[in-house]
């Protein structure tokens, strides 16, 4: 009986587990989007570091990397290898722009 149910919450766990896509942003009136450098502080700098080169946990070196935005976006959404997504932490566009903007400015 159990192997007949089984398809079925596979698909709803599947399903479930939600929207590792796109995340859509609703700010609420007035707000002033943060600085790349304070979220920076705020979520990364534990594992990257201050300077982007601490690597703590396997985290790369930030200012080594060649990744575009695009690329930098989608791990924010869905997150790579040890690093789980970080978008749920941003505001807005503006703010994910900020934070590119951030890690670009640590690049050698």
């Amino acid at each position: 009986m159990i192997l007949r149910f089984l398809p079925i919450a596979l698909l709803f766990f599947l399903f479930s587990c939600g929207d590792q896509g796109k995340h859509e942003f609703n700010p609420p009136e007035g707000y002033k989007a943060r600085s790349g450098k304070l979220i920076y502080k705020k979520h990364c700098v534990s594992c990257h570091g201050d300077d982007g080169k601490l690597g703590a946990a396997g985290a790369k070196d930030l200012t080594a990397s060649k990744m575009d935005s695009t690329g930098i976006v989608n791990i924010l959404e869905k997150g790579k290898n040890g690093m789980p997504r970080q978008i749920q932490y941003f505001e807005s566009d503006e703010e994910v722009t900020n934070i590119i903007d951030y890690l670009n400015s640590m690049r050698k």
